[in-house]
């Protein structure tokens, strides 16, 4: 379990600010919010096992995910590992061992040397045909998961972040799988990067119990102005917010989490 007498001295965030259907913690650094991240989901983790008997979690790529991924790592976590499943939120459509693979990425921050049991690591097939790839995935999560024709998984925690471009995991604006509301892992082709990815559809994000959204650095400034913008009250988001912002889709039954540095939210007031 986490060291309950070392988490006192995690540092705190310096504002936490209620917005429709979210809760933005705000920290001074990446330091600072990877730290707390870290604890709150080892935290996490274990109470989930000891209610229920297994954690399962969904990794996102991207650069602030990796180092919280190298934190978990670390013993004095201790995290859960033999009753840990770690599943993917999308992949990019190359072998396993590429620079470019969030499989690789995960592996040599955390994988490699945390005691998860290997076959509770769910990778998807990025090397392999992009839809046979989707298919096998989606069969793994029903397998995995037990579910019944036309369910779907209820993941313990996702992870996510937001691109410059208004990506989330690999549903990009203007791409067909934002609108799939029928399956829980698509192929999709992102016309402007000439690339096909694998990555879980909005209906499967949703039906997680918990979402993290990952946004650090000044560069996620205007992003986060535009999604997380304006007062706490409530805002109906239209048809080409959702559009232009696949992240506002993923809409699970408790608040999203967005975990988000000072230098990204000077804009959220």
């Amino acid at each position: 379990m986490v060291d309950r007498d070392r988490a006192v001295a995690v540092p705190a965030p310096t504002r936490v600010l209620q917005r429709p259907g979210a809760i933005v913690m705000v920290f001074a650094h990446e330091d600072d919010l990877v730290e707390y991240a870290a604890r709150e989901l080892a935290t996490l983790a274990n109470d989930v096992v000891d209610a229920r008997g297994r954690f399962d979690w969904t990794l996102a790529g991207g650069s602030t995910p990796a180092v919280l991924y190298r934190r978990l790592a670390r013993e004095d976590l201790s995290l859960p590992w033999s009753r840990t499943h770690v599943w993917f939120g999308d992949e990019r459509c190359v072998p396993p061992g590429d620079p470019q693979s969030n499989y690789k990425m995960a592996h040599d921050a955390m994988l490699a040397s945390a005691p998860a049991r290997a076959a509770h690591v769910h990778r998807m097939h990025g090397e392999d045909d992009p839809a046979v790839a989707a298919a096998r995935y989606e069969q793994e999560l029903r397998d995995a998961c037990g579910l019944a024709p036309g369910g779907f998984p209820a993941f313990d925690l996702t992870l996510l972040g937001i691109g410059e471009d208004g990506h989330t995991a690999s549903l990009f604006p203007g791409t067909t799988a934002v609108a799939v509301r029928d399956r829980l892992c698509v192929a999709n082709h992102v016309d402007h990067l000439g690339t096909w990815r694998l990555t879980l559809t909005t209906p499967t994000l949703s039906h997680s119990r918990r979402v993290w959204v990952f946004a650090v650095g000044g560069r996620k400034r205007g992003i986060l102005g535009d999604v997380l913008g304006g007062s706490a009250k409530t805002r109906v988001r239209d048809a080409g917010e959702i559009a232009r912002w696949p992240v506002l889709g993923v809409r699970p039954a408790t608040d999203v989490v967005w975990w988000v540095d000072e230098a990204g939210a000077g804009g959220l007031g």
